[in-house]
């Protein structure tokens, strides 16, 4: 914002960078984020004509936290472990999909430290709802193990596939029934106050030389389910191409300005995505296949704004 601002102020009489960021400091984040929804909807809208969900998905639910140095504590302020320095952060809740190879974060929203997971994933399902026609496999970290998680993932009707911490009695359980070949068994998860039978699934892991046992409603073999899974990293790349190619540089605490910031690096990820989609579609027909760079896209794109 500084860079730019200086930039532009050469050619004519407009406000500093310090006057844009108070402005935009000083929003209501919640009705600011109403105002940004409907943006993102409108473009979603769009790749949605485009025949982008047509076919059943994959989805992936995850975290995304920016680390908070600030004394001031607010609603948006969450406490997490101790990571760069701070046990602060803001958080965002994103639900991405592929389709036909191309990543899209379909929905996304600012965590509040009073919302739960449970809420948390059914307001990004409702979300993700409107866009496709056929949710195939739900896929979750860590973070989602829980008894109130996976109930909400069956009140939905959903299919899930999440890695499960592993705890002493759960090791204890892997151990035995692998030493009898058995790679799929029931398992009761309990907490001080409820518990559930949950189905677990045991997958060797050629890159970190282990089992890893998975959390799973499917029909699917253990190799599958680690498949799918897998199948999640190429959503998650896509979350660095955010942040390295699209997301704004900026050293100030407000929340009102993280947010315009982070909406804008969704917003122009998902335009990247489907103009490089709709190019895709014209190469059928043309056999001349071209793909835009994103830095070249983003500049691109803001040289279109109009100053002022």
């Amino acid at each position: 914002m500084e860079r730019v601002s200086n930039e532009l102020r050469r050619g004519g009489n407009l406000p500093s960078s310090d006057t844009v960021l108070g402005k935009i400091g000083a929003q209501d984040p919640e009705m600011l984020w109403v105002v940004l929804r409907k943006i993102i909807k409108r473009l979603l809208k769009k790749a949605k004509a485009s025949g982008g969900f047509d076919v059943p998905v994959d989805i992936a639910i995850d975290y995304h936290d920016m680390p908070y140095y600030g004394k001031e504590r607010s609603c948006w302020i969450i406490r997490r472990r101790a990571k760069d320095g701070t046990k602060w952060c803001y958080r965002w809740a994103t639900l991405s999909v592929i389709v036909r190879g191309r990543r899209f974060i379909l929905a996304c929203m600012p965590v509040k430290n009073t919302f739960t997971h449970e809420y948390v994933i059914r307001c990004l399902i409702h979300e993700a709802k409107k866009h496709v026609r056929c949710i195939r496999y739900v896929t979750l970290d860590r973070e989602f193990y829980s008894i109130e998680c996976i109930r909400c993932l069956k009140s939905l009707n959903l299919r899930y596939i999440l890695p499960a911490k592993e705890f002493s009695k759960l090791k204890s359980e892997m151990k035995k029934n692998l030493s009898k070949g058995i790679y799929c068994f029931k398992y009761v998860l309990k907490n001080s106050k409820d518990s559930i039978e949950i189905t677990v699934k045991v997958a060797w892991s050629k890159s970190r030389n282990k089992y890893i046992p998975y959390v799973t409603n499917t029909r699917l073999s253990p190799e599958n389910v680690q498949e799918v899974y897998r199948r999640r990293w190429g959503i998650e790349t896509c979350y660095r191409e955010v942040d390295m190619d699209f997301l704004a540089k900026t050293t100030s605490n407000k929340f009102a300005i993280r947010l315009i910031y982070f909406w804008m690096a969704v917003f122009l990820f998902n335009l990247w995505t489907l103009a490089n989609f709709m190019l895709m579609q014209c190469a059928k027909t043309t056999n001349n296949v071209k793909h835009i760079i994103a830095w070249a896209f983003c500049k691109r794109f803001l040289q279109q704004i109009i100053p002022g």
